[in-house]
């Protein structure tokens, strides 16, 4: 320090200067080269001593005062300059901003849009202008639901331009010197008072229009489960959106569209006016309830003789409650299985029966046959058709047969003609036993009823206990309620007429040998025919024997007359003896044949004891039983004649021990029957022997 020129210490010490920076740039710049150069004059300082302490110099930078000045004057002479042509540029642009926003006090707004006109820069009377032009050319085109597009110009909707001041009220509301801003942001109006219409041409043009007529209007439809379809079930239908729509809020629509000169309008994109299906094809609950249905018209239910239930049926008994879940309607069950017991049922139904006699006849089924029970067998389909079963069956039956179809009785059964008063037991269709019988006392009103039944069950040792008598049987059968197949020992002749005047209470008499045979050959539930058949009656069948009779005396006589002609020719006086011989004889044969034929009508007549069977033994007359024996040999003429049957003789019958018991009867010979009266049944109860 002390090698320093003297002047130039002290100049350093008295006009130490810091330099500070200046805001202005330019300034900056200079000071900087100011202090640089002071600095370079301080390069070539020599200290004195090599131990020299460089913090006791407090030396800044000298920089000599009007050097600085000197140098810093061009720079604040150019700023001055930059900033007054700074004012004159940004007063220019205010000066003329607002003179470009005075435009704006007479015209809109760049990026104006009123009612999709462009009114940017424009005056209300040059929109106004845009709007009249594009009134007088204006058309709407209207789409909606299945009809091709509408367009309807503006002078067919009465469309009219408003001269009011609604465009000029908007363009007050216009800041002017906010502008610029509108260069950057838009802005849209929708002036409705702009476009006017006349109300009742814009009205009768619009409902004139085809999509407007509700003569042509179709209601929306959910989606919806279509019929059953044979084979295929069911399927879904989509939903149809309809045409019908709201007339009063398309009208509106049109109009605002009109208003606003809109060019389009697509109805069915204005919310309300049409009303849309809810359900829809995807939905699931929809869905499921189809899967159901198809599911429950599989069902196939194969009953026997040909009767078939599948989905064709079923399908009509289907149903959704109020929940929406699939129901079977149990009232169409109930009528089906109704009509299925009238193709199936037999009982109370008149049966075809060839007749062992060769006749064909139809007799009613009175509790015999096939009868279904009806709500057991409902319930049973239900059943079946919620599970959708493929499945071959027979109907629950209350009542069974033999056999199925019309002559449900079958191959093994017993056939009873009432009026021949005879019996044939067939058992798988041979005949093994017949004999004559004794049924119901028709002159006490006990007529054994005709039908068909079955037996409910076999006893041995029953008493049949009635009003006034007591009789003990070894071999009781019965088949319809009290009447029966028993044994009958106390008579001694069967057949004949001996029913009409000395039957039973109703049951089926038959000698003891036949019912013993019968008793155990015949098991539970075997059918039994009774029937009453014209022609085959024992009268019927005596008066033909005697007819024959009677034409071979006739022709006995004729040959005779003529043969006493031929010798009075010969031989007068002996002829003439002749003739009153032969004269003689035919009214002999007349007189005994009228007392014949008189006898036997009133034997028939005549009443046997009811009560005794040796009053009934001794009762019968030896003409009645010789009557008997020769209606038997007619019928058996007439039925080998009619029908062929197995081995008719003797060892046809099957002879079977006396002493053999069948399996399963029962033995009981306390049990009775008793009837309660006259014309019933006997019927079973407990007291002692006595007579029928």
């Amino acid at each position: 320090m002390s090698d320093l020129d003297p002047d130039l210490k002290s100049n350093i010490e008295s006009d130490k200067h810091v330099v500070e920076a200046d805001e202005d740039n330019t300034y900056n710049d200079v000071e900087n080269d100011i202090y640089n150069d002071a600095t370079n004059n301080i390069d070539n300082i020599v200290y004195d001593d090599e131990n020299h302490d460089d913090s006791q110099y407090d030396i800044d930078v000298y920089i000599n005062p009007e050097e600085r000045r000197s140098r810093l004057r061009p720079v604040f002479k150019n700023k001055k300059r930059v900033m007054t042509a700074l004012g004159i540029i940004l007063g220019v642009f205010l000066i003329a901003y607002i003179v470009r926003a005075q435009t704006f006090n007479t015209r809109f707004f760049p990026n104006t849009y009123i009612n999709g006109i462009n009114a940017s820069f424009k005056t209300p009377d040059e929109v106004k202008e845009l709007i009249r032009q594009e009134i007088e050319v204006y058309r709407l085109e209207i789409k909606s639901r299945e009809n091709e597009a509408t367009s309807v110009s503006g002078k067919e909707l009465g469309v009219r331009f408003n001269f009011d001041s609604s465009l000029n009220e908007m363009l007050k509301k216009q800041n002017p010197m906010s502008w610029a801003l509108h260069y950057i942001n838009s802005d849209e109006y929708d002036v409705d008072r702009v476009v006017d219409l006349d109300t009742n041409k814009f009205t009768d043009t619009v409902y004139g229009l085809s999509f407007m007529d509700e003569a042509s209007f179709k209601e929306s439809e959910d989606a919806k489960i279509s019929e059953y379809k044979s084979g295929s079930g069911y399927s879904i239908i989509p939903e149809y959106y309809g045409t019908a729509l709201d007339k009063s809020k398309a009208l509106n629509a049109i109009s605002s569209s009109v208003k606003r000169l809109d060019t389009e309008l697509d109805l069915n994109e204005v919310e309300g006016i049409y009303t849309d299906p809810v359900v829809k094809k995807d939905d699931e609950v929809l869905m499921s309830r189809a899967e159901v249905m198809n599911k429950y018209t599989k069902t196939v239910i194969n009953y026997p003789r040909g009767v078939a239930l599948n989905g064709d049926t079923i399908s009509g008994w289907l149903g959704v409650n109020e929940n929406g879940v699939v129901v079977i309607n149990s009232d169409a069950v109930n009528d089906y299985v109704k009509q299925l017991a009238g193709e199936l049922d037999t009982v109370g139904k008149p049966k075809k029966v060839i007749t062992s006699y060769g006749k064909t006849i139809n007799v009613n089924s009175k509790g015999y046959g096939w009868k279904i029970n009806q709500p057991a067998e409902a319930q049973a389909i239900k059943e079946y058709v919620i599970r959708g079963q493929d499945i071959s069956r027979e109907p629950v039956y209350s009542s069974r047969a033999a056999s199925l179809g019309e002559t449900d009785y079958g191959n093994t059964y017993v056939e009873i003609n009432l009026s021949a008063q005879h019996l044939h037991y067939y058992k798988d269709g041979q005949l093994i036993l017949e004999s004559d019988l004794v049924s119901g006392n028709l002159a006490k009103g006990h007529r054994t009823p005709p039908g068909i039944f079955s037996i409910s069950y076999k006893q041995r040792n029953a008493i049949l206990r009635g009003p006034g008598y007591a009789a003990p049987v070894s071999y009781w059968m019965p088949f319809n309620g009290g009447i029966g197949l028993h044994d009958a020992k106390w008579r001694g002749s069967f057949g004949g007429n001996i029913y009409k005047t000395s039957g039973s209470h109703g049951c089926i008499n038959l000698p003891a040998g036949i019912a013993k045979q019968m008793f155990e050959n015949i098991d539970k539930g075997c059918p039994v025919i009774c029937y009453y058949m014209d022609g085959s009656e024992v009268d019927t069948v005596t008066a033909q024997a005697q007819e024959e009779k009677k034409n071979e005396n006739n022709e006995a006589l004729k040959k005779n007359e003529e043969a006493a002609k031929a010798s009075q020719e010969e031989n007068p006086k002996q002829t003439e003896k002749d003739s009153q011989a032969a004269k003689a004889e035919k009214a002999k044969q007349n007189t005994t044949q009228k007392e014949s034929q008189k006898k036997g009508k009133t034997k028939a007549s005549q009443t046997a004891p009811a009560q005794s069977g040796s009053d009934e033994k001794t009762g019968e007359s030896t003409q009645e039983k010789a009557s008997s024996k020769e209606q038997k040999s007619n019928l058996k003429e007439s039925k080998k004649e009619s029908k062929q049957p197995a081995e008719k003789s003797g060892s046809s019958q099957t002879k079977a021990s006396e002493n053999k018991e069948t399996k399963g009867t029962k033995e009981n010979p306390k049990a009775v029957l008793e009837s309660p009266g006259k014309g019933s049944a006997p019927t079973l109860a407990t007291g002692q022997s006595g007579n029928p």
